[in-house]
């Protein structure tokens, strides 16, 4: 890796993780950015599913519905780019429910660990229950479920700008070990030439 990746690479890690702590400080414009993030994802999957339609709709005259879907889906993105607090309202929600599904999920399938003989099942069936529990309390309490999935988000981001910074490391080490195996080669290779010549 030349020196202006490596610098652009740290750049990009500097950048993600100031990014990341704008959002962990700013919980409430996180919501909302992700609420734009899936305005977006809404029009660029219907634009895509149009230019799809628009190729296969002489093949299939009864495409129709596949229109109609990419139509929705543009108009939906469009509607959370331009207004996105109800979508920002609602992912606080989502995020509590699929916690609780999940806790409530754990906590059965611990069961199929004590058929199976696995002696300390109910630790699974422990950690469900606490999932659910916090699945439940982030569903009462919707503020304190955005202010998780915020932290979630805002952490996550973080850790990928730092994931920068350790393949800018981990690409100096494996350079360095392959010019060490190179400079190995080359003495071995000196050796041979020498012992032919002798």
């Amino acid at each position: 890796m030349n020196k202006s990746t490596k610098i652009l690479m740290i750049l990009a890690g500097v950048a993600t993780v100031a990014i990341g702590v704008f959002c962990l400080l700013n919980p409430v414009e996180t919501i909302l950015s992700m609420a734009w993030m899936v305005g977006f994802m809404l029009i660029i999957g219907g634009a895509m599913q149009m230019g799809a339609w628009s190729k296969i709709r002489r093949l299939l005259p009864q495409s129709g519905l596949m229109f109609l879907s990419a139509m929705l889906k543009i108009l939906l993105g469009a509607l959370f780019l331009v207004n996105p607090a109800p979508l920002a309202l609602g992912l606080p929600f989502i995020f509590a429910l699929w916690v609780l599904t999940e806790g409530v999920q754990i906590a059965v399938g611990s069961s199929d660990f004590k058929q199976a003989g696995f002696k300390h099942w109910y630790v699974i069936l422990i950690v469900g229950i606490i999932a659910s529990l916090f699945g439940c309390y982030g569903l009462y309490n919707i503020e304190a479920s955005a202010k998780v999935l915020s932290t979630l988000v805002s952490v996550g981001i973080i850790f990928s700008g730092i994931g920068y910074f350790v393949r800018v490391w981990a690409t100096k080490k494996a350079e360095d070990r392959l010019g060490k195996m190179k400079d190995k080669m080359d003495s071995i290779n000196a050796e041979y030439v020498e012992a032919e010549v002798v």
